[in-house]
């Protein structure tokens, strides 16, 4: 693995049903794009070629970029969405914790 930096991160954000998704239409070659998608069940709006991941737990989006840096046909990786892979983080690590603080 090299020490470059990836400078080609893109973030959509806006608020729910305004086109985020729908926005990834038209990504050039789909079949090198690894999509993410943290909501069980959620569908994207259009047909697709993009390989699919269903996220059940955070960790998984870290494997899925681990194993696409050794992939030469995948050029993008997709979360969908970011707020939602969060919420599951918390919920599945932060909130189930023990309290580790000492009085």
């Amino acid at each position: 693995m090299s020490n470059q930096i990836n400078d080609q991160l893109v973030l959509i954000a806006g608020s729910s049903a305004t086109g985020k998704s729908a926005s990834l239409r038209d990504i050039k070659n789909p079949e090198g794009v690894i999509y993410c998608g943290t909501e069980a069940g959620k569908r994207l709006p259009f047909p697709t070629k993009f390989k699919k991941l269903t996220v059940t737990d955070p960790f998984q989006v870290i494997q899925a970029i681990d194993q696409a840096e050794q992939m030469d046909d995948v050029h993008t990786i997709i979360i969908d969405s970011l707020t939602f892979l969060m919420d599951m983080y918390e919920s599945n690590y932060v909130l189930n914790s023990a309290n580790t603080m000492k009085a």
